[in-house]
């Protein structure tokens, strides 16, 4: 028995200390085993003339504890390792220590062993991107600037006005948003993305009066000082609606406010920068490096402008003279309005999933499957991905595959359920991959329950997530009711994908070892150390610890693995107090049953 081994194991002692002479002597026993081989000599019964050694009826050995989970990538088995930043720090700088990292293991340590570690996961990729679309933003809006000046005001002083102009908008809004504490993240850099058009348009605006004054014939000094002051009112003025706007979102609490309110300080930032650009950069440089002296000669677009000009004001006009003409118009434009509103209305959303470059699976196999048959599950699907993430993409083998190609496939298989993840070659096509996923599953293994989606980029894949809670006080009716709800969901939101926590099925099989108390008493047995006993001989109790490489690891008293099946279980050979042994049939009763793996309870 496991209690009769404890005492002798125990490794070091402190006995206490005493003086002699000048020294004080430390007391300690010292038990500790060196190499498991010392660990047969324990003595489990002695003083009768007969020794009996733990190496007598066993063996003793270093060993691995039994695998409770498995991890594949791309049909092969692997250790799958997870790296968590620390709160506050910078995710850019820690992926970038974790390539580094990856680098130097695979050059040296695990070259060495034949290993190798690959990163299939990164968290930066959607924040590359969203700098990307700012460059890109700032890019395109600066260029479209540049050929609207070119092509109206054709001065090349002014688009060289313009390009000056810009950055320093936006870097302005950079060290803005510093000093109010905030700091660069995927909400504020869109928020930095969208207000470039905004930037463009004060310093266009303020530049093309600019120019309008200097083909009059001033100075360049007189047209920048005239030219700015001018139009600055107009412009303060549709700044401040452009903030009027985001401004109060600043102030918003909860969900909303965090969301929210990075986009409303970078919005805000950038428009007032771009006023106080207009009227300060604009006209400075306007009074240095603008030309275009003397009136320039009409050409194709001042025509075309002339005419388009001359017609609105004179449609203005006519409809400012008639009421019922005023009315009209107001009626007419307003229903055209709505109506386009109303046909192209997109479908309200809390938040967006993104584009998320991962297709993120959660099984649900049949009651009992042990962690061999989840495994083949996930071979079923790798028998799919395969051809698909062994061709690449611009070669043959590509051409002829219908359908996306696959750039990372994971399959996890623990306890009774297993997850996967799969990355698309194309991220645009990541998204074809689910029915790819969903036909082995429900093909090849009867049973299955799978939820197979994309992976939303705010709420990890859960933010559309419905959930329908049933309490009582009687299991069975509630996985009935569980179950009429479940085939319910699929008829009132087609393609939904349902998942049941923990399970609709009472079936998971089980053991029931049922002691019979009386005959227990009669050998010297209590229920506690039959379970004891029955635990040590199948699946092996921990009794102790022991040093190992400087680490302290689970001693196990285990029976022999393997050696029983079901029917097996009564002849297990129960030790008792008394000396005798006894099957354990003898002293409980078996029954191979079916109950529930897992209850959840609800307040």
């Amino acid at each position: 028995g496991a209690n009769d081994l404890s005492p002798a194991l125990i490794p070091n002692i402190s006995a206490g200390a005493f003086d002699e002479g000048k020294r004080r002597y430390i007391v300690r026993t010292v038990g500790q085993y060196k190499k498991p081989a010392d660990i047969e000599n324990v003595i489990i019964r002695g003083g009768d003339g007969s020794r009996v050694r733990l190496g007598d009826i066993a063996r003793t050995s270093l060993a691995y504890s039994r695998s409770g989970a498995a991890v594949r990538q791309k049909g092969t088995p692997a250790i799958a390792i997870n790296a968590t930043r620390e709160t506050g720090a910078n995710v850019l700088e820690v992926m970038d220590g974790i390539r580094e990292t990856i680098a130097e293991l695979n050059e040296g340590p695990l070259a060495r062993e034949g290993l190798l570690l690959k990163q299939v996961y990164d968290e930066t990729d959607y924040i590359e991107s969203a700098i990307g679309l700012v460059r890109s933003n700032i890019l395109v809006g600066g260029l479209l600037a540049t050929i609207v000046l070119l092509v109206f005001l054709r001065s090349f002083s002014s688009v060289a006005i313009i390009i000056t102009a810009i950055p320093i908008s936006i870097v302005g809004t950079f060290l803005a948003m510093s000093l109010l504490g905030r700091n660069i993240n995927v909400i504020s850099l869109a928020g930095m993305s969208f207000a470039v058009g905004m930037v463009v348009d004060n310093a266009i605006v303020a530049l093309e009066n600019i120019f309008r004054h200097r083909q009059m014939g001033k100075t360049r000094a007189l047209a920048a000082y005239d030219g700015a002051r001018e139009v600055w009112g107009a412009l303060l003025a549709s700044t401040l609606t452009t903030v009027a706007i985001f401004l109060p979102i600043v102030f918003v609490e909860d969900e909303a406010g965090q969301l929210f309110r990075d986009i409303a300080i970078a919005v805000s930032c950038s428009v007032v920068l771009s006023l106080i650009v207009a009227v300060t950069v604009i006209p400075s440089l306007a009074n240095k490096i603008l030309g275009g002296t003397g009136q320039k000669k009409e050409g194709v677009l001042d025509g075309i402008g002339g005419r388009l000009r001359d017609f609105i004001a004179n449609s203005v006009y006519q409809i400012s003279g008639s009421t019922a003409l005023r009315l009209g118009v107001v009626v007419v434009l307003i229903g055209i309005s709505l109506g386009v509103a109303w046909s192209l209305m997109p479908k309200s959303e809390y938040l967006p999933t993104g584009n998320r470059n991962l297709v993120f699976g959660i099984l649900l196999p049949p009651p009992g499957y042990n962690l061999d048959e989840l495994i083949e599950v996930g071979q079923t699907i790798e028998d799919v991905l395969r051809p698909r993430w062994q061709a690449q993409l611009g070669t043959p083998e590509a051409a002829a595959i219908d359908g996306p190609l696959v750039d990372n496939m994971f399959f996890v298989a623990f306890g009774r359920s297993a997850f996967m993840g799969t990355r698309a070659q194309d991220p645009n096509q990541v998204r074809d991959l689910i029915p790819l996923i969903q036909g082995p599953i429900f093909g090849g293994v009867p049973g299955t329950i799978a939820i197979v989606q994309q992976s939303g980029l705010f709420q990890g894949g859960g933010g559309r997530a419905i959930d329908i809670e049933i309490t009582g006080p009687d299991l069975g009716q509630l996985i009935g009711l569980g179950g009429r709800i479940f085939g319910q969901v699929m008829q009132v939101v087609p393609n939904a994908q349902a998942r049941p926590i923990p399970s609709l099925d009472l079936g998971n099989p089980e053991v029931r070892i049922i002691p019979n108390r009386v005959k227990a008493a009669d050998v010297g047995l209590t229920a506690r150390e039959i379970g004891t006993s029955v635990n040590a001989l199948m699946d092996g109790a921990i009794i102790d610890g022991y040093q190992y490489l400087g680490e302290e690891i689970d001693l196990v008293l285990r029976g022999e693995e393997d050696w029983f099946r079901t029917q097996d279980i009564g002849s297990l050979p129960i030790y008792t107090p008394r000396g005798q042994t006894v099957p354990l049939s003898t002293i409980a009763r078996i029954e191979v049953t079916t109950g529930p793996e897992q209850i959840n309870h609800s307040e």
